[in-house]
């Protein structure tokens, strides 16, 4: 298998839901809201171990990378078995789990609160009052290819999801997700580009695989 492939297959994934968050901006059916007033009335905890794992949760589900990987490498188990060594496809096996990449995603979730502890914080509000449900059900759609009706959505879901996307203030929340910058032309696609290529440099150095094998 070529890690490129996994990439081809999770942009593809990641397509549809680019074009729905632009699209998300002009539907009516969400009431007017002042989102900045609900953060001053009822704000969230400090970063601290529950709310990390939250918005980890959050993360997986919203671009769920480990189910993406478990399709390419079913598809592509035979090739990988004669490419690979008995120790390196054991140690890609298992550095491609959900437990590894979920472990992987906290940690990227970890160093994000530590070093941005106040849009974690605004992040994970946007989170929990829909964007990730949302997010994950757009996700889905393009996947299966069942239409999710955005304008049946709950109203302060729907702004919570535009809030995620747009926000510049949650530009770093974007980055960790993976969606990267939705207002510029292929920034989604070059963001998960950089995040497929730093988990195919870990992969190369974990389990001893030439880097050409992710070429």
């Amino acid at each position: 298998m070529n890690v490129r492939i996994a990439r081809i297959a999770l942009l593809s994934a990641l397509f549809l839901p680019a074009i729905v968050f632009a699209d998300a901006t002009s539907t009516e059916t969400a009431p007017e809201k002042n989102v900045a007033d609900d953060s001053v009335v009822s704000p969230p905890a400090q970063p601290d171990a529950a709310s990390i794992g939250r918005m980890t949760a959050h993360l997986m589900k919203m671009m769920p990378i480990d189910r993406f990987f478990e399709q390419v490498i079913e598809s592509n188990r035979t090739e990988l078995k004669s490419q690979l060594d008995a120790a390196q496809y054991a140690c890609m096996m298992r550095e491609l789990s959900q437990d590894a990449l979920t472990a992987r995603k906290r940690g990227e979730v970890q160093r994000f609160a530590e070093t941005h502890p106040d849009a974690f914080v605004s992040g994970l509000k946007v989170l929990d009052d829909g964007a990730a449900d949302l997010i994950a059900k757009t996700v889905e759609s393009s996947i299966t290819g069942v239409e999710f009706d955005m304008t049946k959505a709950d109203g302060d879901a729907v702004i919570a999801f535009v809030t995620f996307a747009f926000d510049e203030k949650l530009a770093d929340l974007r980055t960790v997700s993976g969606f990267g910058d939705l207002n510029a032309a292929n920034g989604s696609s070059r963001s998960t580009e950089a995040m497929m290529n730093a988990l195919a440099a870990d992969l190369s150095k974990t389990c001893a695989i030439p880097a050409e094998f992710f070429e």
